[in-house]
């Protein structure tokens, strides 16, 4: 009788356990949950929305759809890549004097 009665023991901890560990998935959801929905709102619906926008020609009055004509005439356009540059340096010395400095 004993044996029965700790098999019934061991089966209620187990079943305790498994609880647990529901309810702990279940934590850690809610902990990252805050997170997600923050990145998701501040970082990744306003990128959408311009990379959605820069596919239209925003004339007032006129909204048409472009589509990659403006990324097109932007890479052939020399005066880009030089600009381009101009901010990769400018940002890699910024970040490498603030390193350097601490």
């Amino acid at each position: 009788m004993n044996r029965a009665g700790s098999t019934a023991t061991a089966g209620a901890k187990t079943t305790g356990k498994r609880i647990l560990e529901l309810l702990d998935r279940r934590f850690v959801f809610l902990g990252i949950l805050p997170t997600f929905l923050a990145t998701t709102l501040l970082i990744i619906y306003p990128t959408f929305l311009v990379v959605k926008n820069s596919l239209y020609l925003d004339i007032p009055a006129v909204l048409r759809f472009v589509g990659l004509k403006q990324y097109i005439r932007m890479a052939v356009d020399p005066r880009f890549w030089v600009y381009l540059k101009h901010t990769v340096y400018y940002s890699g010395f910024s970040t490498l004097i603030s390193f350097i400095l601490g």
